[in-house]
């Protein structure tokens, strides 16, 4: 792990990791709607299960962080 990840708190990169999944989820979802509401409904969903994924993922990390920074 580089150093300058080790001295940041451990509550900022949970947040960091958890915003960024919500971030790129958003942005999946977004695109999403837009393909939908055009009627390209295959990469419509293709693009809300992604969002969906990404979503997960970030939850995910956070939530290893969490479990690593009470270990």
């Amino acid at each position: 792990m580089p150093a300058w990840i080790a001295a940041l708190d451990p509550t900022t990169v949970m947040v960091f990791i958890g915003g960024l999944g919500a971030a790129i989820a958003l942005l999946c979802l977004v695109e999403a709607v837009r393909r939908l509401r055009d009627w390209r409904i295959q990469s419509g969903v293709l693009y809300l299960v992604l969002a969906a994924v990404i979503a997960a993922l970030g939850t995910a990390g956070a939530m290893v962080a969490a479990s690593l920074h009470t270990y």
